[in-house]
């Protein structure tokens, strides 16, 4: 989950998001609104990402973009 004190994505399309290999951001949950993760959508505090990732060793990469403060 997103928050906007501690995360990098806040604000940031997924488009905008350098995530690894491949397309794995598959939907955005917003309250009790699911979104499909189009280029253009905007994250925004406490959204939840559902991520498709299809190797682990990236796991550790993209919890540390979703837990640092965006420049």
């Amino acid at each position: 989950r997103g928050e906007q004190h501690n995360s990098g994505v806040i604000g940031r399309t997924v488009q905008e998001i350098e995530l690894p290999e491949g397309p794995p951001i598959g939907a955005i949950v917003r309250g009790e609104e699911v979104i499909m993760a189009h280029h253009d959508a905007r994250v925004q505090a406490n959204d939840h990402l559902i991520l498709f990732l299809p190797d682990r060793r990236h796991i550790d990469a993209v919890e540390r973009l979703f837990t640092r403060v965006a420049p």
